[in-house]
């Protein structure tokens, strides 16, 4: 068993009591991680295909292959124990809306967030699997972990290639939990919730960087490639691999957030100041009016409302709203100074949740009329930097935070 450890901050709530839990086994290797890892493909690191701003090419080409596995591995995994830090925090109003909406955002009760220390594991994306546990990656680590609700911790590593930098995660609708490999050479990966791991490297464009992931409407997988070639690509449950690039500003595109969209297409953020969606078909078309100058579009969901809701992490730092057709909105009042808005999730409460890099770091939460309201307190300002967030089925929003190397939730 781990000892329950609760931080106290100003305007806190009493410390959630949670049941302290564990398991037995070997520790997991920390292996030297860069605590602002997740936040590597942003505007101000820049990626492996940042070339500047360019002109549109010409629409032309698309590139398709039959699937090729390139290794599958069982693996029993290994395991460690989470040591649980219980830190409680209030949630403030910062201010009224932007745009031509207005709201409150005064929640109707206080939430409190929680944090559950991993031992030195930093996480990047997290993704709830078909088995009911919480899936994340560690690029750090170069392997992938599983965290059960009685909060053990597996992890897995076998089957995936020496360089490996698993990244994206995702629920697929095979009940397999599927990747992104990032470190060449570069691969879509699949692991079973036995722990099997299956990757695919057949397809992709030379240079590719694939980074996130998320099931399409049409029973495939498609994941943004920030390669030498500017990509959005799709594979299917058998591993065939198809990338489409026409419609991207190939010169300076940056593919990144991806998610499915309320009209049958594929919506992504392009740092490159662009929101953009792909059709089934592989048909791209990208949206730029209304959006900030400077704007860097980074994490993309689907609304309640059935808009498409992003973060912005451009020069001024917004939460965006894109409709089905195209039209943005951005909203940038009530976000504390000099925030840095990264991860963004539809709560169960019908608002949407994004996650806060500024310091100090926060949580925070945008109705769909756009009232935005951030956390006051419950995070490590000296160390957290939350990142991925995701709404899970038991009514938490659950967020990653490599910094202090913990993964957290806060119950609206």
């Amino acid at each position: 068993m781990v000892q329950l450890q609760t931080r106290s901050f100003p305007c806190a709530l009493p410390a959630l009591l949670l049941a302290a839990c564990g398991s037995s086994g070997a520790g997991s290797d920390a292996g030297g991680h860069d605590a602002s890892s997740a936040a590597k493909h942003d505007s101000a690191s820049g990626s492996a295909s940042d070339a500047g701003r360019g002109e549109k090419l010409p629409d032309s080409g698309s590139s398709s292959s039959s699937n090729a596995s390139s290794q599958s591995t069982s693996s029993s995994g290994s395991s460690t124990s989470a040591a649980l830090t219980a830190s409680s925090g209030s949630m403030t109003t910062s201010g009224s809306t932007a745009g031509s909406t207005s709201s409150t955002g005064i929640f109707p009760t206080t939430p409190v967030i929680t944090e559950l220390s991993l031992l030195g594991v930093a996480p990047n994306i997290l993704a709830f699997g078909s088995d009911g546990n919480l899936w994340f990656t560690s690029e750090a680590v170069r392997a992938i972990f599983k965290f059960t609700p009685a909060g053990a911790l597996t992890t897995y590593s076998a089957g995936l290639g020496a360089n490996a930098a698993p990244w994206g995660i995702t629920a697929g609708p095979d009940g397999n939990l599927w990747f992104t490999d990032e470190r060449p050479p570069c691969a879509i990966g699949k692991i079973t919730t036995e722990g099997v791991v299956v990757e695919y490297s057949t397809g992709l464009n030379p240079g590719a960087l694939p980074v996130y992931i998320a099931p399409g409407p049409d029973g495939n997988l498609w994941f943004s490639d920030q390669g030498t070639t500017p990509a959005i690509g799709k594979i299917s449950m058998s591993g065939v691999i198809t990338e489409y690039s026409a419609g991207l500003f190939l010169a300076s595109s940056r593919p990144l957030g991806i998610t499915a969209g309320p009209d049958g297409n594929v919506w992504f953020a392009d740092l490159d100041n662009r929101v953009g969606k792909v059709t089934p078909a592989g048909v791209i078309v990208e949206y730029g009016t209304g959006l900030n100058a400077g704007a860097s579009p980074s994490a993309i969901t689907l609304g309640s409302d059935g808009n498409l809701w992003f973060t912005d992490e451009g020069s001024t730092h917004a939460i965006g709203k894109a409709t089905p057709l195209g039209v943005i909105t951005e909203y940038s009042v009530g976000l504390a100074t000099g925030a840095h808005p990264y991860g963004i999730a539809a709560g169960p409460d019908g608002n949407l949740w994004f996650t806060d890099q500024a310091r100090p770091p926060a949580i925070g939460r945008i109705t769909t009329s756009a009232g935005i309201t951030e956390s006051a307190g419950g995070l490590d300002a000296a160390e957290s930097s939350p990142a991925w967030i995701i709404a899970g089925a038991d009514g938490k929003l659950w967020f990653a935070d490599p910094g202090p190397g913990t993964l957290g939730f806060i119950a609206p």
